[in-house]
């Protein structure tokens, strides 16, 4: 008897490491969309007097201009102020029209994906049991919240699912990153083929 209680312990809490295992890979995704969003801010606003630099790389190995723009960001600490500060240098930049259209189909899935990133941002893992009588480790968003009682939990699939939509976000950009630097004629050849949500949106379709 006591093997199996061990055994029911010891599979719960391989359940929950998992789980947390998994927010800890989509918020990791999410850390890395903010820095490429500050890796297109200084392509849009690159002027080409300054060293171009490849890559996500440490902050003080780059110019002293791009280092001044990541300062910058890094002050804004409300993700939305730095989504905003982007979208309008973009808007008043002489990038290709098609290019600011993209953007603005990119900025609204940024400021969406944002409120989902806060339930993983802010929770506990607890367990809950199921309709078949099976007890799961969840998470459970903003616990402290008297307005979050009764919310809807989230599963490993629901982690798993903002993982692969946070992932996607940063392909996205990375792709719009280097469609500025073509624009700009800073580097030659031809676009790579879309990433999926790019695809989507070419076709139109809500992104």
């Amino acid at each position: 008897m006591i093997g199996t209680e061990m055994a029911a312990v010891s599979n719960s809490q391989a359940e929950k490491d998992q789980l947390a295992a998994a927010v800890g890979f989509a918020l990791s995704e999410w850390a890395e969309v903010e820095i490429v969003l500050t890796f297109i801010l200084i392509s849009v606003l690159d002027t080409g007097t300054e060293p171009h630099v490849e890559g996500i790389v440490a902050c003080e190995l780059l110019p002293e201009g791009q280092r001044m723009l990541h300062a910058g960001m890094g002050r804004l600490v409300a993700f939305d102020a730095r989504l905003d500060f982007v979208s309008a240098v973009i808007e008043e930049s002489s990038l290709a029209d098609w290019i600011k259209g993209l953007w603005r189909g990119i900025a609204s899935r940024l400021t969406k994906k944002y409120k989902s990133r806060h339930q993983i941002a802010h929770f506990i893992i607890c367990d809950e049991e199921g309709r078949d009588g099976r007890v799961r480790s969840v998470v459970d968003p903003f616990p402290t919240s008297i307005t979050s009682i009764g919310g809807k939990r989230l599963s490993l699939s629901d982690v798993t699912t903002k993982l692969h939509n946070f992932r996607e976000l940063k392909e996205a950009l990375q792709w719009f990153g280097l469609a500025v630097e073509i624009d700009r004629k800073r580097q030659g050849g031809l676009l790579p083929p879309d990433p999926p949500l790019i695809a989507r949106a070419r076709q139109g379709a809500s992104i």
